[in-house]
C-alpha cells in the first residue's frame, strides 16, 4: 500500500503541476516501477520521476524514460489515426459519438499521459457494415465483428480501434448490471459538427462512474479511471448534475459504488482528506493493475451466484452467451450443442492461462 500511496501522490502531483516528494523511506523505484507499469502509467509517472532531487539509478532511469517517450509515439499515432477516422465519418455521413480516452486526454497536462489502449467510438445503428469495408481497406484486421457491443479492429504494430452498437454488453458479469443505463446515446448527446456529436456531461460522467464501475465488478479498474473521473469533475462540475445521476441510478445496487469512485478520487488526487474506511476499496484497485484480475473476478461472481451455479453457468454457458464465441449460432442455434463440445475440448488449450486463472479462483474463495 505504500508504494501505491507515493504513486497517487506523483500523479496527483503532475495533475496539479507542483513538485513532488521524494522518494520515502522503505520504497524503492524498482517497487515504483513495476507497479505504476501494472497500471499502465509508468509514462505519466516518470514525468514525476524526473522532477525529484534523488533520481533512479541510470539503467531504470533510461528504462523508464523510454516508457514515456513510446507513450508519447502512441499518443501522436492515436490521435492522427482518430483525426483520419473523423474524415472517414465525414466522408461516408456517418453520426458518432467519441467514448473514454479520446475525449479525456485533453483534460491532462499532456495527452499522452493518458494511455489509451483503445480508440473508442459509437456509430448510428446501420453503419457497422459500411465501417467494416472501411476500415479493411485502410489496412485493419477484423478481430471481431458482430459480436458484443462492438466491433473491434486492430493494425500492426499498435493500433487498436472499437466501433460500438451500445455502450454496455450483457456478455460480462459486470456489463449486464448497467446495460439498461444509456440504451440510446445519441438521445444524451449534443451535435457539434455535421456529423459529430458529444454525450452532454452529466451522461458523459455517468457512463466513466459506470464504466468504471463495470471493471470494477469484473475483476478490477486501475488508477487511471480514478483520474479521468477527478480530472473530468474538477473541469465540468457546473455541468454535471450528479442529483440526475442519483435519480438515473436509483434502482442500482451499485449506485453507492459510483459515487465512492467520485470520492475516492478527490482524496487520491483533489484536496479530500483520506479516509481510512476506504481502505479495502484502495487494496483492491492497487492491487489488480490496469484491468483487475481473474481471481478477483471468479470471486466476485461466486459471490453473486453462488460456486454450484457458478461452474455450471461456465460449464454450460447459454446458447446467446455462446455466440459471442460462435457467432453461426445466431444464425443457426441448433448447432449450440455441437459448439459446446467443441469450446469444452478446444478452451483448455486456446485460453489455457484464464481457465487455469479461474480453476484457482474457484478453490481459493472463501465465503
Amino acid at each position: 500500500m505504500k508504494e501505491y500511496r507515493y504513486i497517487t501522490s506523483l500523479l496527483k502531483s503532475i495533475l496539479k503541476n507542483e513538485k513532488p516528494a521524494e522518494l520515502p523511506d522503505g520504497l524503492t523505484f524498482e517497487g515504483i516501477y513495476k507497479k505504476s507499469k501494472s497500471h499502465h502509467i509508468s509514462g505519466m509517472v516518470f514525468y514525476g520521476i524526473e522532477m525529484l532531487e534523488k533520481k533512479p539509478e541510470e539503467k531504470l532511469f533510461k528504462l523508464w524514460r523510454h516508457d514515456r517517450d513510446k507513450a508519447i509515439a502512441r499518443d501522436f499515432n492515436q490521435l492522427h489515426e482518430y483525426d483520419l477516422l473523423e474524415n472517414d465519418f465525414n466522408e461516408n455521413k456517418i453520426e458518432y459519438i467519441p467514448l473514454k480516452g479520446i475525449v479525456l486526454k485533453s483534460l491532462y497536462p499532456s495527452s499522452d499521459m493518458r494511455y489509451m489502449c483503445d480508440i473508442d467510438v459509437i456509430t448510428q445503428e446501420g453503419s457497422h457494415r459500411i465501417l467494416r469495408d472501411i476500415m479493411t481497406k485502410k489496412g485493419y484486421e477484423i478481430e471481431h465483428f458482430d459480436v458484443g457491443n462492438h466491433d473491434a479492429y486492430f493494425k500492426k504494430p499498435v493500433m487498436s480501434i472499437e466501433i460500438h452498437r451500445c455502450l454496455f454488453s450483457d456478455n460480462t458479469f459486470g456489463g449486464k448490471h448497467f446495460k439498461d443505463y444509456l440504451k440510446n446515446p445519441f438521445e444524451c448527446a449534443e451535435k457539434v459538427g455535421e456529423y459529430k456529436f458529444e454525450l452532454k456531461k452529466t451522461y458523459f460522467f455517468l457512463h466513466l462512474l459506470t464504466h468504471a464501475a463495470k471493471h470494477y465488478i469484473n475483476g478490477g479498474v486501475g488508477l487511471r479511471a480514478f483520474m479521468d473521473i477527478w480530472l473530468y469533475y474538477e473541469n465540468f462540475k457546473s455541468e454535471i448534475d450528479l442529483d440526475k445521476i442519483k435519480d438515473i441510478l436509483r434502482n442500482s445496487e451499485y449506485k453507492k459504488l459510483c459515487f465512492d469512485f467520485i470520492t475516492i478520487s478527490e482524496m487520491w488526487f483533489g484536496d479530500k482528506k483520506y479516509d481510512k474506511s476506504f481502505d479495502e476499496m484502495a487494496h483492491y484497485i492497487y492491487s489488480g493493475g490496469a484491468f483487475g484480475t481473474i481471481k478477483s473476478n471468479t470471486h466476485n461472481e461466486i459471490r453473486e451466484k453462488g460456486k454450484f451455479r457458478y461452474i455450471l453457468t461456465s460449464l454450460f454457458p447459454s446458447c446467446k452467451k455462446l455466440s459471442f464465441s460462435y457467432p453461426i449460432l445466431k444464425k443457426i442455434p441448433i448447432l449450440y450443442p455441437f459448439c459446446l463440445i467443441l469450446r469444452l475440448v478446444t478452451k483448455p488449450f486456446i485460453n489455457h492461462k484464464k481457465t487455469r486463472g479461474k480453476i484457482k479462483g474457484i478453490f481459493s474463495y472463501k465465503k
